[in-house]
């Protein structure tokens, strides 16, 4: 009996790439290492995204994509974050204030989440 990939919900690969940079730049929390082995897995071979992630203290948004009025990708967050306004910073140094949802439980990885923006803090 085999089972499709599709329903082992498993994240994207260009996740996984995210997350590999993102511990190459010494960027990827320690607290969220729960959900390493199963991005790391899931890597696109080869692939490198233009941004791994934005990070802030309690929160990392993996391969981060403009979308309408906020930010895209596979978020892990803690519970200290929820309903809250963090700034958030990207490979390159950029800061963002960004708004983020409701998180229920202790850590969560949930793909495909956009957080909003308050405003972009470096000009």
């Amino acid at each position: 009996m085999y089972i499709d990939k599709k329903d082992l919900n498993l994240p994207d690969g260009a996740y996984g790439s995210a997350a590999l940079l993102a511990v190459k730049q010494n960027r990827f929390p320690s607290w969220a290492l729960f959900c390493f082995k199963e991005l790391s897995g899931q890597a696109k071979q080869g692939y490198k995204p233009s941004t791994a992630a934005l990070v802030c203290e309690d929160a990392i948004l993996l391969h981060p994509v403009a979308s309408a009025g906020g930010y895209k990708g596979l978020l892990i967050a803690m519970e200290s974050a929820s309903l809250k306004s963090r700034t958030f910073t990207d490979d390159r140094g950029k800061t963002y204030s960004l708004n983020l949802p409701e998180i229920t439980t202790k850590v969560i990885a949930q793909e495909d989440i956009t957080l909003f923006h308050l405003a972009n803090l470096d000009p």
